[in-house]
């Protein structure tokens, strides 16, 4: 079985491929790893690509900050 996460994160950490990434931050009361009902979004989250995968965002690292609904929608460039 493909885990697309994990090539989609090894594209854009290698500069391979790019595209938008959409998603949501919301707080995960049952941890099962999915938005379920009664579960909020979570506002004012910053999300980015971490290129060089140093756990800190930097200059040049494409970001968003999540919405009211903890959406979120990026543009990971290649290279």
């Amino acid at each position: 079985r493909q885990n697309s996460a994990a090539n989609m994160a090894h594209g854009l950490s290698t500069g391979t491929i790019g595209g938008t990434i959409t998603g949501n931050q919301f707080n995960d009361r049952n941890r099962n790893g999915r938005l379920a009902s009664g579960e909020e979004g979570l506002a004012g989250f910053t999300v980015y690509v971490d290129y060089d995968r140093d756990g800190v965002l930097d200059a040049g690292e494409p970001r968003a900050l999540t919405g009211a609904n903890g959406a979120f929608s990026l543009n990971a460039p290649a290279g």
